[in-house]
């Protein structure tokens, strides 16, 4: 061969060499560089799947090569699969109650007023407030309106309370799940608000550490005796060393106070009648050191056991004027018992044994 026809074999040599060379960039430059349009280009999440396949469309025409010596649809073909965008997600409904607090008189909005829900049910007296679901919350709206979301469905019972007012409730409210129950309207009564003290009888020295409860409260046609006892739910007020005490938000009508003290005999204030709006000042509640009451529990002339227990009862006006729970204490060895603190008066006294019951007096 002669020099001259061995430089051209070399020249197309290299000419194949770098078009074999630019094909290649060409092809890893498509399969690392997204067009404009495409999902990973715009940096939204794409699934790629690499596949034999013939040459993409921008590739040269079907049947041309895509470089000297390398043949048709001999390229490698990425396909990207990008997930469908502006679909709608449906989200979970909202289950809620919504609705308005008003004065019951005027029909004008409560502003700030608090609402707690509790889960309805019957039981076997009836209607019966069960646990609590809706934790207390205080609500501020000019307009009175509230709207409360994520309420558990069923039958709820909601108490509501303002300031200056009687607490208010709605009883077996149904709730359906994913629905908001609009307009529930609750109205509240305006309340009486009481300021007094309790005083020692005889001094008027104040008594720090009283207890005093609303004993009877309401009309003549809606009135509610509470009696002072561990049954009762009203929430006892305690004086401080000023004797002095507040309700606020008392049913209207007709109201009596009592108050309590281990070192007193119990004691009621005069009754009160007020209306809603009113506000009572300067009622005394004044407390003695009582009378005492003593004697021997015996049966058939012997001691009745020391576990044994005494309880004396008021009778007659006595248990009108104070409904309060008995009074109870134990005995000695001689079924000898005392009872201090008690307000004068008739009272039954009763001696209880272990399954048996003795009448003493």
């Amino acid at each position: 061969m002669s020099r001259s026809s061995l430089a051209r074999v070399v020249a197309g040599s290299l000419l194949l060499a770098a078009a074999i060379g630019g094909a290649l960039l060409l092809g890893n430059k498509r399969a690392r560089t997204p067009s404009t349009g495409s999902p990973a280009a715009r940096g939204e999440p794409s699934r790629v799947k690499s596949e034999e396949a013939p040459a993409e469309p921008d590739t040269p025409a079907a049947g041309a090569p895509l470089a000297p010596g390398i043949p048709a649809g001999g390229g490698v073909r990425r396909e990207i699969e990008a997930p469908v965008l502006g679909a709608d997600i449906p989200a979970s409904a909202r289950t809620g109650i919504a609705g308005v607090v008003r004065e019951a008189e005027s029909g004008a909005p409560i502003r700030r007023f608090s609402v707690e829900g509790r889960r309805a049910g019957k039981g076997r007296m009836g209607l019966e407030r069960g646990d609590v679901v809706l934790p207390a919350r205080t609500l501020d709206a000019a307009d009175g309106s509230f709207e409360i979301l994520d309420v558990p469905p069923g039958s709820l019972y909601l108490e509501f309370e303002a300031e200056g007012f009687v607490p208010g409730e709605i009883e077996s409210l149904e709730v359906a799940e994913g629905n908001v129950l609009r307009g529930v309207e609750v109205r509240l009564r305006l309340g009486v608000t009481v300021r007094g003290s309790v005083v020692e009888r005889g001094t008027s020295n104040p008594v720090e550490g009283a207890s005093v409860q609303i004993v009877e409260e309401g009309g003549p046609t809606s009135r509610t005796i509470r009696m002072l006892s561990s049954l009762s739910e009203q929430v006892p007020v305690t004086t401080g060393s000023d004797g002095r005490f507040q309700f606020v938000g008392r049913v209207p009508g007709t109201l009596r106070l009592g108050a309590t003290h281990p070192s007193f005999a119990h004691a009621l204030a005069d009754p009160i009648e007020a209306k809603g709006g009113d506000v009572v000042e300067g009622v005394v509640i004044p407390l003695s050191r009582g009378g005492a009451l003593d004697g021997h529990a015996i049966r058939e002339g012997s001691p009745l056991p020391p576990t044994a227990t005494v309880l004396v009862l008021p009778v007659g006006d006595l248990h009108e004027r104070i409904p309060f729970e008995p009074r109870a204490v134990g005995i000695d060895e001689t079924g000898y018992f005392k009872v201090e603190r008690l307000t004068p008066g008739r009272y039954s006294v009763l001696a209880s044994v272990p399954r048996r019951l003795v009448s003493c007096t």
